[in-house]
């Protein structure tokens, strides 16, 4: 059903991040996949910005993707 093509288009997204690395996008892309109005998925949320976290480059960075999880575990 739906859920599994928006998957798909997820996934495909999350490949294009790991080859070219935009910790914002990392974020916003594991908002979507949590959100219940999109996929619902909290725990693959979760793991793309431990992914994202992974990859900062500075303090930042970091601070972001911190905040995004956080917001995660608010809803």
């Amino acid at each position: 059903g739906d859920k599994d093509w928006a998957r798909k288009i997820y996934q495909q997204a999350l490949n294009n991040l790991s080859e070219f690395p935009n910790i914002g996008d990392f974020c916003r892309l594991g908002a979507c996949v949590a959100d219940e109005d999109f996929l619902g998925d909290k725990e693959w949320g979760r793991k793309i910005l431990q992914q994202a976290l992974e990859k900062c480059s500075d303090e930042d960075e970091k601070e972001e993707v911190e905040e995004a999880m956080s917001s995660l575990d608010e809803e």
